[in-house]
C-alpha cells in the first residue's frame, strides 16, 4: 500500500511539475486565432509594438505596456496616475462595420494595494459615432463606491435613455493586489423588440444580469467599439497604478484562464486485494 501511494504521489507531482514548467511565461493569447476561432481579439500585451499599431483609438496618458506585473506571460497594460489626474489612458478596438450582435469581452484587472478609493471607469462597449463622438448606446463597466456596476445608456431605447444600474455584490477593497477576471456579455435586441440582455461575471461568478432589454430601439445599430478605460472623475488622490491583462473579445463565453487540467485519467489508486 505504501508503494502504491508513493508511486501515485510521484506521478501526480511529475504531472503538475510538467504542467507548470510548460506554462511558465505562456500566454493565453498564444496562437489564439487557431486555438479559438470563436475569438475576435486577444491581447495579453506581450508584444512590445506600439499600442497604436494594434488599437484604432489610443490614449497613452499614463498608460503603457509594463513588465513589472502580469497575469500571465511577462507583460500587462499599466495605468500610472499622477496626483489629481483626471483624463487618463485608454485602448479601443474599433470595428466600423460592427461586431456581431452577441458578444462577450473579458479582461483581467488589478488595483495595487495603495488604493483607498476607486476610479469610476474600467471598460465599455457599444455604438458611438466616430465622426461626431455622440454615444448612441453603451454598456459601461463602471465602479460605484467599492462595487463594480453595469451602467447603460441607450438613447434610441424604449426603456432609456438610462437603464437601471446593476451593482455587483463584490467589494473591490477586499481584492487589492489581486488579479480579477471581469467578463461582460451583450446581446442586442431585434429592432423594435425588448429581447436583448447584458451580464457581468466576476471571477466567472454571475454578478449582474438584466434581461428583456431594448438597447437599439427600432434601429439596426451595431456595437462598433470595445474599450478599456481609466478616466478618473474628480482626479486621483495620489500617484497610483492599476493593471489590465488578457483582453479578449469573443462570440462565445470566455471564462477564466489557467485552471490546471485534471491529471491523466490513468492515475488511479486501487487497494491491493486480500
Amino acid at each position: 500500500m505504501f508503494t502504491l501511494l508513493y508511486v501515485y504521489r510521484v506521478r501526480i507531482a511529475s504531472f503538475l511539475f510538467l504542467f507548470l514548467i510548460n506554462n511558465v511565461n505562456a500566454s493565453e493569447c498564444d496562437n489564439w486565432q487557431s486555438n479559438h476561432p470563436e475569438w475576435i481579439w486577444c491581447d495579453s500585451f506581450e508584444s512590445d509594438t506600439a499600442l497604436t499599431s494594434r488599437y484604432e483609438d489610443v490614449s497613452t496618458n499614463g498608460m503603457g505596456r509594463t513588465t513589472s506585473d502580469s497575469f500571465d506571460g511577462q507583460a500587462s497594460l499599466q495605468q500610472s496616475y499622477t496626483e489629481n489626474q483626471v483624463s487618463a489612458g485608454w485602448v479601443i478596438k474599433v470595428k466600423p462595420e460592427g461586431y456581431p450582435d452577441h458578444i462577450f469581452f473579458r479582461w483581467y484587472h488589478k488595483f495595487e494595494n495603495a488604493f483607498t478609493i476607486f476610479p469610476p471607469k474600467m471598460a465599455r462597449a457599444g455604438f458611438r459615432s466616430r465622426s461626431t463622438w455622440q454615444t448612441v448606446f453603451m454598456v459601461h463597466s463602471w465602479i460605484s463606491g467599492n462595487n463594480p456596476t453595469l451602467d447603460v445608456v441607450a438613447n434610441n431605447s424604449s426603456q432609456g435613455p438610462w437603464l437601471p444600474v446593476g451593482k455587483a455584490n463584490y467589494d473591490l477593497s477586499q481584492s487589492l493586489d489581486k488579479w480579477t477576471s471581469y467578463e461582460v456579455e451583450i446581446k442586442l435586441n431585434d429592432p423594435g423588440s425588448q429581447n436583448g440582455h447584458y451580464r457581468l461575471w466576476i471571477d466567472n461568478t454571475l454578478s449582474i444580469e438584466r434581461l428583456n432589454v431594448d438597447l437599439i430601439g427600432n434601429t439596426n445599430d451595431k456595437i462598433n467599439e470595445v474599450m478599456l478605460d481609466t478616466y478618473w472623475n474628480g482626479g486621483s488622490p495620489a500617484a497610483l497604478s492599476r493593471f489590465f491583462d488578457n483582453f479578449i473579445i469573443s462570440t462565445e463565453k470566455i471564462g477564466m484562464y489557467n485552471s490546471p487540467p485534471l491529471p491523466p485519467s490513468n492515475l488511479f489508486l486501487t487497494a491491493p486485494s486480500n
